[in-house]
């Protein structure tokens, strides 16, 4: 019975609250996803470190554990965490008993170098579990070698942080034989990069041919970055080029160009934009969002022909659904994208959607007028809507893509179970 339940905790603590057997049978389920949030409660590591000196065994059943450490560390990023509770931490991170450990997400949202050295030892053990097949790292600043701590065929690697800081990989001396283990080449089937404050003229150090972090085995890939300049993301891209056949790309703000080059195995791509800033340049004229388009024509531009690609996203976030037919929105260029025909560059393509995001906290859905969006995008872009492959979708839930803070929302309770 216990096999057919859903992995939800309250049911599991309504279960095992029932009688001593039913308790038994439920902790295997109960125990398989371990959430440690210092926000939530400032008990969380002290409670579970406690039973798991009761209990060693429980440490078996443990397939996702998450760390969220926000309480850890105070407003100016300094660790500060109390002796009992860093201790606590401590164990559960260098408990050797997570024989069915598979996803590890560790938020601890400081750098790296300022982190005690006793935690740096624990994070680098659990890292090293060789059943890992998802990782989730927010620590800013992290020794590159840590990449090679993990498993060589990782499925999913995911960072968050100003992982591209000046001070990034930078390995210190004192950490080279401390509870490292041989070092490896990791090659993440699916990588995502949440960095809204990086500078992409640094990131071409995660990747080098010296990094243990490579991407020739990379399958899906998505970046969110902000800054002007793109082009040095074209060089990561190069790097998985034969191998990807997913690619999102979501940019904060001032984009220019990017070069997406021959991408032969692509079947998705989706790109987004934030139309709806507002600047102002030196004469004092406000000029809005809807010029940050033009970056998503020009990289569609760039994509070579392909056979395989099948679905292109546009997300749009607006202040109002009417900027679709602002006189900034170059939809002219993107219809000469596709000219003659759709199949004339993509002959495979079976949908391109334009998903246009509300950013307004007060409007709904209600206020999108689909019939006359889609009269305006008729005339604008006729070579898709001839091909049928246009579609249009409208929400007013902010995408966590265009948060000005890259702290993770994490909620892996139905995630890699």
């Amino acid at each position: 019975m216990a096999s057919q339940l859903k992995p939800s905790f309250r049911d599991m603590l309504a279960l095992s609250s029932t009688c001593r057997s039913m308790y038994m049978i439920s902790i295997p389920l109960r125990y398989r996803y371990v959430s440690i949030n210092s926000f939530a409660s400032s008990t969380a590591a002290e409670n579970f470190a406690g039973l798991l000196l009761q209990r060693p065994d429980i440490a078996q059943f443990v397939k996702v554990l998450k760390i969220i450490g926000d309480n850890y560390v105070d407003k100016g990023h300094r660790w500060r965490i109390s002796t009992e509770e860093e201790e606590c931490l401590r164990y559960i991170l260098n408990h050797d008993g997570y024989k069915n450990l598979k996803t590890v997400a560790l938020a601890l949202p400081t750098k790296w170098a300022l982190l005690p050295r006793a935690i740096k030892d624990a994070c680098t053990s659990v890292l090293q579990y060789p059943k890992l097949q998802n990782v989730k790292l927010y620590i800013e600043a992290f020794p590159r070698r840590i990449f090679g701590l993990l498993p060589p065929e990782l499925s999913h690697l995911e960072l968050r942080g100003t992982v591209y800081s000046e001070y990034s990989f930078e390995d210190e001396p004192e950490d080279q034989d401390r509870n490292i283990g041989s070092l490896t080449i990791c090659r993440p089937r699916k990588l995502e990069i949440w960095d809204p404050y990086f500078q992409l003229d640094r990131g071409a150090r995660l990747f080098t041919p010296d990094s243990h972090l490579q991407l020739s085995a990379t399958t899906w890939l998505k970046v969110i970055v902000a800054g002007i300049r793109l082009s040095p993301l074209e060089s990561t891209i190069s790097g998985c080029s034969r191998t990807l056949t997913h690619l999102e790309i979501h940019h904060t703000w001032g984009p220019k160009t990017l070069r997406l080059g021959h991408l032969p195995r692509l079947e998705t791509l989706i790109l987004s934009a934030d139309l709806s800033t507002v600047t102002m340049d030196y004469a004092g004229t406000a000029s809005v969002g809807p010029r940050n388009f033009t970056w998503l024509i020009h990289a569609l531009q760039s994509l070579s022909t392909s056979n395989t690609l099948r679905s292109i996203t546009f997300l749009l976030l607006v202040v109002s659904f009417d900027a679709i037919q602002s006189s900034n929105m170059r939809w002219h260029d993107l219809d000469s994208v596709f000219h003659p025909s759709t199949h004339h560059k993509w002959p495979n393509l079976e949908t391109f959607l334009i998903h246009v995001v509300n950013g307004d906290e007060h409007e709904t859905v209600a206020s999108f007028n689909a019939v006359q969006s889609y009269a305006f995008l008729s005339k604008h872009v006729p070579t898709l809507c001839e091909a049928q492959v246009l579609k249009m979708q409208a929400s007013c839930t902010m995408l966590e893509i265009w948060s000005d803070r890259s702290e993770p929302k994490w909620d892996l309770s139905q995630e890699y179970v």
